[in-house]
């Protein structure tokens, strides 16, 4: 009777153990995640307007972008996608660290983004989910009353054990035009902060 009392209490505090610790790796992928976001968008987003201004050499377009208040939206995928087996390898490559066994990264067990707590350093942009928009291709052909930008889509964040580098897929569609990219963006902790250290093309259209 008591052997089978001490394995429910020995069963019951190892499930509470593992719960905290899935709550607490859940805690950090949220952190890192909500940390680099804004580098992220400040470094891969570009309004259209501008290159396609620039490009013309069209000067008064350009002077009255530069004063317009309008809000800049970018449609957000707030379901994060699964990463892949060659997505640990492939961090394992970046950080030379190749004899890691692959059970000691630390995927992101969260799935959904909290469009609430994000930001961007350009504060006349704001985020929306992809499923306030219309459907196909009227999610561009429709009228706004702001300037709808792009949309974005992310993995989950992949680290190492030591939580100092990691890595996650970005999908960046720019308009309806073939006009779009995908990235694999490495990060790493530096002084504290998380930074990106190198992005790599994954497709483009």
């Amino acid at each position: 009777m008591l052997k089978s009392i001490l394995q429910v209490l020995f069963l019951s505090f190892s499930i509470i153990g593992c719960s905290t610790q899935v709550k607490k790796k859940r805690e950090l992928q949220q952190s890192v995640f909500y940390e680099i976001f804004p580098v992220i968008i400040d470094t891969l987003h570009t309004d259209i307007r501008l290159y396609t201004y620039e490009m013309a050499n069209d000067n008064k377009k350009l002077d009255s972008l530069a004063k317009d208040t309008t809000s800049i939206v970018i449609a957000l995928n707030d379901t994060l996608k699964l990463l892949e087996k060659q997505d640990y390898v492939s961090l394992q490559d970046h950080i030379k660290a190749s004899s890691m066994p692959l059970d000691s990264m630390i995927e992101d067990n969260t799935r959904i983004i909290d469009i609430s707590r994000l930001n961007a350093k350009d504060k006349r942009i704001q985020f929306k989910t992809i499923d306030s928009f219309p459907k196909g291709i009227d999610f561009w052909r429709t009228q706004y009353d702001f300037y709808l930008s792009a949309k974005f889509s992310f993995s989950r964040i992949l680290l190492n054990i030591d939580k100092t580098f990691g890595l996650v897929h970005v999908g960046y569609v720019c308009g309806p035009y073939k006009c779009g990219e995908g990235f694999l963006v490495y990060i790493k902790k530096e002084e504290g902060k998380w930074k990106i250290d190198r992005i790599e093309d994954t497709w483009a259209m």
